[in-house]
């Protein structure tokens, strides 16, 4: 009778969960409608399809933050809508989405990330830094976040994180750590998923919302941005970033540690009866090789893209590649964010052709023209801050505000290259809710911090990094193209 009763509990509790869903749903059709039939202002060329556009976004992003549809088929929602309400053909939809490199980076990268995991290239390289790490604390916390920081340079943050955390874990189980109670694990499992963060916004690979922005800058603003013009402005953001959040934890969450006792000679014995498996040098091979192209990647005359795109035979190949067939790589690639990113491309391009994007900067960003240079970087970075909180999702929040970055700057003489990548920053580093990013809620998962804890440290960080991003554009001359 127990037994029955919870499952009847259940049943309910996911019908009512089911019926919230539809009525969410069903108010974001009603968002659709009306907006869309709203008279149109006199500034946009394109009325009644601007109208109607932005009516789509609104109802999609209304679909995001209630989060009754999953995001990525949300956002299979704007490929149906736009051409089944006459603002675009879908062959031209498609093409702008599937048909452009972005694809292909992100099915490149995703596959490195399952190379890595797949041959336990990442599990065997953080037993490798346990052995030849410190035992203090303090330095071992620093050491995990900068692992973190330099995979997601070049794999995804997920992956990363995905990486390095199992060796967190057992590091905070064999010091019996208690979850939730000991500061210490809120600080290493926080300290791995902050480091992804930061190491995302580095390079142009790192995160959805960095290829999203380079997207954006080539389209609406002509701007195309090489792999070193990239790090150049946003690497100090990054390493910035990580060393201040570093200091940040600790404040927040004072380790009850100061030392940490590791059977080295336990470690030393599992490395050496298990040596490197022919997968695992493999892995170590391309990933090598992979970094080595990005950085050459203007001398070699290739596209960061077509480097991505190059990994995925080369992680098939019979009898070499980790991967015995398409299929099982296939399971293995995140195809619902790479949709969230074409889509959020699409999106920004046609509010750009149709003048909505800067009908919106006039109403939103237009008063910040008044401001100081340095001053409105920093309003653009907090606006995209609030944006994200609302959103949830890294890429969807630089997909809705890189273009109004873009458009702002061109309208009011502001620096581009600066005002976007103050916006493609900051959207990258909202860390208020475990929402905010898959890393966050991977380590969350472990139940070493609550969401408390997370918001008390992400509101303090989330302000800070908008500074950090301020003070180094300006630092950096607020640059108008990329240098």
């Amino acid at each position: 009778m127990a037994d029955h009763k919870k499952k009847q509990e259940k049943s309910v509790f996911t019908a009512k969960t089911t019926k919230q869903k539809y009525v969410h749903i069903l108010i974001a059709l009603v968002i659709l409608l009306v907006i869309m039939h709203l008279p149109a202002p006199a500034e946009l060329e394109e009325g009644a399809k601007s109208m109607t556009l932005l009516g789509i976004i609104a109802s999609v992003v209304y679909l995001w933050v209630t989060e009754a549809l999953p995001h990525a088929a949300s956002a299979c929602l704007i490929l149906i809508l736009i051409p089944l309400l006459g603002v675009g053909d879908f062959k031209s939809v498609f093409a702008g989405t599937f048909g452009t490199d972005t694809f292909a980076f992100f099915m490149g990268v995703f596959t490195l990330s399952a190379v890595c995991k797949k041959s336990g290239f990442s599990k065997r390289l953080g037993q490798m830094f346990m052995l030849y790490s410190s035992s203090n604390s303090r330095v071992l916390l620093f050491g995990s976040m900068l692992i973190s920081f330099i995979f997601s340079m070049f794999i995804t943050d997920m992956a990363a994180v995905a990486m390095v955390l199992p060796v967190v874990i057992a590091i905070l189980t064999a010091m019996n750590a208690i979850p939730k109670q000991s500061n210490y694990g809120k600080c290493l499992t926080l300290g791995v998923s902050w480091g992804s963060i930061y190491g995302g916004i580095c390079t142009p690979e790192g995160v959805g919302s960095n290829i999203t922005t380079m997207k954006l800058l080539s389209d609406l603003a002509g701007m195309e941005v090489s792999f070193i013009q990239w790090m150049k402005l946003c690497f100090p953001i990054g390493i910035i970033g990580l060393v201040v959040g570093f200091i940040v934890l600790q404040i927040c969450f004072k380790p009850e540690v100061s030392n940490i006792d590791i059977d080295k000679e336990q470690l030393k014995k599992e490395l050496t009866e298990n040596p490197m498996t022919f997968g695992q040098k493999y892995a170590l091979f391309l990933f090598v090789a992979v970094v080595i192209a990005y950085l050459l990647s203007d001398k070699l005359g290739l596209s960061v893209a077509l480097i991505s795109f190059m990994i995925i035979p080369l992680a098939i190949l019979p009898g070499i590649g980790i991967f015995a067939n398409w299929g099982e790589l296939e399971k293995s690639i995140n195809w619902g964010s790479i949709m969230l990113a074409v889509c959020g491309v699409i999106v920004g391009t046609l509010a750009n052709q149709f003048g909505l994007a800067q009908w919106i900067t006039g109403v939103v960003l237009e008063p910040l023209s008044t401001l100081a240079a340095p001053v409105q970087i920093y309003a653009v970075t907090l606006i995209t801050d609030i944006v994200g909180i609302l959103l949830s999702s890294m890429t969807i929040t630089a997909s809705v505000c890189v273009p109004l970055a873009i458009t702002f700057a061109q309208e009011t003489g502001a620096p581009i290259w600066a005002t976007a990548i103050a916006a493609c920053c900051a959207s990258s580093t909202v860390m208020i809710l475990v929402t905010q990013t898959p890393t966050l809620i991977i380590s969350y998962a472990e139940g070493y911090y609550t969401l408390k804890d997370c918001a008390k440290a992400g509101i303090i960080m989330t302000f800070v990094s908008a500074l950090i991003v301020t003070v180094v554009v300006v630092a950096c001359g607020m640059p108008a193209v990329p240098f």
